[in-house]
């Protein structure tokens, strides 16, 4: 039975494309819901169909359809997730994700919402606002019907159906041609109580017009009702336009008020410029409410009203885009943070730190593409000045206006090894004292420095240079010496990843964590009374706040922020040098037929794993946070189509079988046993490891029927095993040591006879499956990392981990000429530190790679506590 009129058309059991109806859920203007049962994923789903009639509207189509493109577009965890798009009987549907809960208009219906409930919900509306403005998607019909209050879960943004692209991103409209019937000046769209002044008049509109309507939203979650709503739609239209927004209830904080004042300024020049500040100043009314006597909005006239907030804002804006602390009780009591922004420009800061007059700033940064250097600026001026140094990250700056460098950074992973050199402050050549160094920092005197240095594999401490301190497994970053001298923090990584511990160790070797169980911990400093070392982490997500914890492992929360933050250094006085961060991990990619590349990125952190055989599909981790305290694992066409979640929590990779039709899926967990992921129909299935652990990437054999992977048992290092699908035990081919293939597509020869090893000196060797002595190749140069076989044994595709551009070369194993293939690079180079990852498909012509971005902008706080 096909859809059509004002009644249910399609009956429970019935099936629309792959879909089984299981029933309706509710029908609007725009179309019917059904809920659904998707076959093939084994989930149930919502199917959303237009009525026959209105499938017969050629520009009904085409807004429906619009709100597929523009909501698959976003892959929030606060817009309704769309899984697939389809045409069955000329009528077209969309598929979604399931929701359990009431729509805000439902629950508002119940009477208004609290202050903190209010903010609570705002901050996740401009968590996926932001995400579509990012892509130049303008909602322009947000409202309590289109926000979904899910069932202890997270606020969703539905229906994109009126959504407009803008090229280029948030701009401001100027006529383009946008995705819906009604979208020329001059034609009303929306829903009317909510529309912007702009939108009411028929103007073109951007961004700013989705935040009009989050006032209006916000201001109706405070008292129940609309601000504008009349008993016509005329007069609610005439209101929009000529009217002020009504007063807020007594009892509403100050600083909620002012920021719903501003987002319903008639003119957009004077609201909030981006939702990310609206985000920004709801965190700052939730962290100053009741702490701080304001007068209230309603006290003072409209007009004078206007000009103190406006001014206000600048100001604010001025000092740090309106940035938001939640704060302990004891900031709570205090005056509020200040903050002074030091960094303009697009690109990375890597490191920064205090000079001895506590006015001046020194830095490593790596701005817009270019490499890293030193600067110095003083707090106060925006100009910063770059030291006449070779290329070089700062380290560290001393008591006497000395700086360690780190020279010719090679970045690996997420750190970076050089040569360690003394420069002073003041100018001069550096002096090169130790190489192999990653880490250093100066002694409270400055007559010494603790460095970090890999030594066999293992990372250690060394203060002063020369004696062993601290050895452990993993790696190390932010060691910082103590102000008395008698002891070193630092955060310990045990994996590839940032996720580690807050470590001390004092001046006989006696080691003991103060905190643990960070998901990403990234930079430390220490108190200057000694009493508490002070680290950006945190245990879900990407969001790193500021913690401290004392010497006996008691943590407190300093200071949070929407974003992340990255701590730098406490200076004497108290105040903190910090880095507000935006991290991505983008991925591109050329399918088959492809001219060109596209962005495949899904949510923040897309980590290429692996290609298809076709060149069709590319499997991707998410590790940032939209994945939350763990990994997930997606499938996406390499057109551009929406991706696909695999179930499997915390999954950290995977790898597609010769036929494209399963992956094999690793996950971080050290003893999660693999799993056999169907990429379409079929049933997932568990491979037991046998008491082995610490898996990391596996790959299938030519003949699909087994599998090839690194780990270790208890107490050795990881060594190479083959396993069979059947369930059979796993059998070694390789002694423990070499490195896991994690950078190869295709480790295994076509034949199934030998597999491909990298030996800890860097050697490429078959090792015969069936036993034998392994056949050493060649040693890769230590910035090689080998992508598959294009001849196995002879030619090999390889990248240069750590240039940009990169290029794909081939590489002849016997002399090692090599050819290079192309050359890539992603378009905007600002904060792209390296391309970390490259998968080929087998036609060696289409390929992914990652990239990770980070971009930073410096600070000064003072007022923390």
């Amino acid at each position: 039975m096909k859809p059509g009129g004002g009644s249910p058309a399609l009956a429970p059991g019935a099936r629309l494309g792959p879909y089984e109806i299981r029933g309706l859920l509710g029908a609007g203007g725009m179309g019917e819901v059904y809920r659904a049962f998707d076959p093939r994923l084994k989930r149930d789903v919502a199917v959303k169909v237009l009525p026959l009639e209105a499938a017969q509207d050629h520009d009904r189509v085409r807004r429906f359809q619009a709100e597929a493109r523009a909501a698959g577009a976003l892959g929030h965890p606060n817009v309704l997730a769309v899984y697939d798009v389809g045409l069955e009987g000329g009528v077209p549907y969309i598929v979604s994700e399931l929701l359990e809960g009431e729509t805000l208009a439902a629950r508002l219906r119940k009477g208004p919402l609290t202050a903190a409930k209010t903010v609570e919900l705002g901050l996740q509306i401009t968590h996926g606002l932001a995400a579509a403005h990012g892509k130049g998607i303008v909602h322009r019909d947000l409202k309590p019907g289109n926000l979904f209050l899910t069932r202890g879960g997270p606020v969703k943004i539905l229906d994109f159906g009126l959504a407009k692209l803008v090229p280029g991103g948030p701009a401001p409209d100027s006529g383009e041609v946008t995705l819906s019937r009604a979208t020329s000046p001059g034609i009303v769209v929306g829903t009317a109580a909510y529309m912007s002044p702009e939108q009411a008049r028929g103007d073109p509109v951007d961004h700013r017009s989705d935040i009009f309507s989050l006032g209006a939203v916000a201001s109706e979650m405070l008292t129940g009702r609309a601000p504008f709503a009349r008993e016509t739609m005329a007069e609610t239209l005439a209101a929009i336009l000529r009217e002020d927004p009504p007063d807020l209830p007594a009892g509403v904080p100050p600083g909620l008020d002012r920021v719903v004042q501003r987002c319903l300024e008639k003119d957009p020049t004077e609201r909030f410029q981006s939702v990310r500040d609206v985000g920004f100043a709801l965190e700052t009314a939730s962290a100053a409410s009741g702490s701080h006597p304001s007068v209230s909005p309603a006290s003072v006239p409209r007009g004078r009203w206007r000009r103190w907030a406006l001014a206000a804002w600048l100001v604010a804006a001025a000092a740090l885009g309106v940035i938001a602390f939640l704060s302990s009780a004891r900031v709570a009591r205090s005056p509020a943070p200040a903050y002074r922004q030091i960094t303009f420009r697009r690109g990375t800061v890597h490191t920064a730190r205090f000079a001895p007059d506590g006015q001046t700033v020194v830095y490593g940064a790596s701005w817009e593409g270019g490499p890293p250097r030193v600067f110095t600026t003083r707090l106060g001026s925006p100009e910063s000045l770059s030291l006449p140094l070779p290329a070089s990250n700062l380290l560290a700056v001393s008591s006497t206006g000395e700086m360690a460098l780190l020279l010719r950074p090679v970045p690996s992973g997420m750190r970076s090894t050089g040569t360690l050199a003394r420069s002073p402050l003041s100018g001069g050549a550096p002096r090169e004292i130790a190489d192999g160094v990653e880490v250093a920092d100066w002694a409270p005197d400055g007559s010494s420095l603790a460095v970090v240095r890999s030594v066999g594999g293992r990372p250690r401490i060394e203060f002063p240079p020369g004696r062993p301190l601290f050895e452990g497994n993993g790696w190390i970053s932010h060691a910082r010496v103590s102000p008395d001298g008698q002891r070193v923090a630092f955060l310990l990584h045990p994996g590839p990843d940032d996720a580690g511990s807050v470590v001390l160790v004092d001046s006989g070797g006696r080691a003991r964590t103060l905190s643990e169980g960070w998901i990403s911990a990234q930079g430390l400093a220490w108190h200057p009374d000694g009493r508490e070392v002070w680290f950006t982490a945190t245990r879900e997500g990407a969001s790193a706040a500021v913690h401290a914890v004392d010497l006996s492992g008691h943590e407190r929360l300093v200071a949070r922020v929407p974003g992340r933050l990255m701590l730098h250094d406490i200076g004497r006085d108290g105040r903190v040098l910090f880095g507000r961060e935006s991290l991505r991990m983008v991925l591109m990619g050329q399918g088959p037929g492809e001219d060109r590349e596209r962005n495949l990125s899904w949510f923040d952190m897309s980590m290429p794993t692996d290609i298809s055989p076709d060149g069709t599909l590319v499997l991707f981790g998410e590790a940032g946070e939209a994945a939350g305290s763990a990994y997930a694992l997606y499938l996406r066409k390499m057109d551009g189509s929406p991706a696909v979640r695999l179930g499997a929590e915390g999954a950290l990779s995977g790898r597609f079988s010769p036929d494209g039709r399963w992956a094999a899926v690793v996950r971080v967990a050290p003893t999660a046993p693999l799993l056999l992921l169907p990429t379409g129909i079929g049933e997932a299935r568990t491979l037991a490891l046998h008491g082995l652990e610490r898996l990391r990437t596996a790959a299938f054999f030519p003949d699909g029927n087994r599998l090839v992977y690194a780990a270790g048992a208890p107490g050795e290092g990881r060594r190479l095993y083959v396993q069979g699908l059947a369930g059979e035990a796993p059998r070694a081919v390789t002694p423990p040591g070499v490195r896991p293939i994690s950078d190869l597509a295709n480790p295994v020869s076509p034949d199934g006879e030998w597999v491909t090893a990298i030996e800890p000196d860097g050697t490429v060797a078959l090792y015969p499956v069936n036993g034998g002595a392994p056949r050493p190749l060649r040693r890769l140069e230590p910035a090689d990392r080998l992508v598959r076989w294009a001849v196995f044994g002879r030619v090999g595709y390889l990248f240069r981990y750590g240039e940009l551009p990169t290029g794909i070369y081939e590489i002849d194993m016997a002399s090692g000429a090599r050819r290079l293939l192309r050359r890539i690079q992603p378009g905007d180079l600002a904060g792209i530190q390296t391309v970390h990852t490259v998968k080929l498909a087998a036609d060696g012509r289409s390929y992914v790679y990652g990239c990770f971005q980070q971009l930073s902008e410096l600070y000064v706080a003072d007022g923390w506590r």
